[in-house]
């Protein structure tokens, strides 16, 4: 457990600073040029306001304990297979909601895996609690081992960690008794995966059996992807080969958008990554893949402030031009993280 790969907890987003490699546009790091403030403005998207809306109204029902409500919640965007752009589906945060908030202390998670246990002895053929319960032990175990780098990792943290992990295995395979299916379970077992390093043989064969039950699923690609990541276990070019091979597979239009989702991902994962580094990823690709996804969701101002930003990271100074007019000058945060980020940008595609 003490592989020098596992170095930063994966849910931990830092911020990409804009031309930090010396491969990038080189862009003023502040501006006095107070237009370049003002050509913009901070956009939430209606998908976000969604997204916040499903997770509030689970950890409602949740803190409620109004089971059998949170089961029909669940079963609706299980059934409905609803989307958003990036790939996730609504389903995902209606998990989310049974999360403890940002920053909560270990405690807090331990009262939320005993809500969960409860709702499993109430509901005890509840899909949705058994995999709430998993996901939630995953989650606990990774704050009890802290984001720090492996060697500073303490005895007794090591030991809880192993110790809920093998916690969720057994929630998990608990959830496989039941006649009911859940995409979350697999993408669950991956993250407890990534935790108890397993092999990578072991893990394919974790991917293949996701892929076959839910093949409409395509967040299980994104774990795969942090799980070829250099820090943990694969090596420098093993995502980005295993994504072309993947997005090859699914072939035609569906594999670039495919590609794009996963390499949009990554490159929201954190720790400064690189994602144009070694030049193994396709911006042609990745932009295709954007424009076959802005086809399926012509109304996505995600999508569209994604397109703008990653031609600014691709050094496409006339395309992230023309990409950012057509957003209409609305930045949606989600995407850019800080307005810091946002003035560089401006100041960068106007020449200033």
């Amino acid at each position: 457990m003490r592989s020098n790969k596992c170095t930063l907890l994966p849910v931990v987003l830092t911020l990409v600073l804009w031309g930090c490699s010396p491969k990038k546009p080189v862009v003023k790091e502040e501006s006095s040029n107070a237009s370049a403030l003002q050509s913009f403005t901070i956009a939430e998207s209606p998908d976000t306001r969604e997204q916040k809306q499903i997770t509030a109204q689970a950890k409602r029902l949740f803190t409620n304990r109004a089971f059998s409500e949170l089961d029909a919640l669940a079963a609706k965007y299980r059934a409905s297979k609803e989307a958003y752009p990036h790939g996730n589906w609504k389903l995902g945060h209606v998990y989310s909601g049974f999360e403890p908030d940002d920053n909560a202390s270990l405690s807090a998670w331990k009262s939320q895996v005993a809500v969960a246990d409860e709702w499993s002895r109430k509901n005890p053929d509840s899909i949705t609690a058994r995999v709430a319960k998993a996901r939630l032990l995953v989650e606990y175990a990774w704050a009890v081992r802290g984001g720090g780098y492996a060697d500073t990792v303490k005895e007794k943290q090591w030991a809880d960690f192993s110790e809920l992990l093998g916690q969720a295995a057994q929630a998990l395979r608990d959830a496989k008794q039941l006649p009911e299916r859940c995409p979350l379970y697999w993408s669950t077992y991956q993250k407890a995966a990534l935790g108890l390093q397993t092999p990578k043989a072991d893990y394919d064969l974790i991917c293949q059996q996701a892929l076959k039950d839910f093949p409409d699923y395509w967040y299980y690609y994104n774990s795969r992807a942090i799980f070829l990541l250099p820090r943990w276990y694969g090596e420098p070019g093993d995502w980005e080969k295993d994504l072309t091979q993947s997005a090859d597979r699914v072939g035609g239009e569906a594999g670039d958008m495919l590609y794009a989702q996963v390499f949009c991902y990554v490159r929201n994962y954190g720790g400064g990554i690189d994602v144009f580094e070694g030049k193994r990823i396709s911006w042609k690709r990745v932009e295709k893949g954007l424009d076959g996804l802005l086809k399926k969701f012509p109304q996505s101002l995600a999508l569209k402030n994604d397109r703008a930003f990653l031609a600014g990271l691709a050094g496409e100074k006339e395309k992230a031009r023309a990409y950012f007019t057509q957003i209409q000058d609305q930045c949606d945060l989600a995407v850019w993280h800080d307005k810091k980020k946002i003035t560089n940008f401006v100041n960068w595609i106007s020449g200033n």
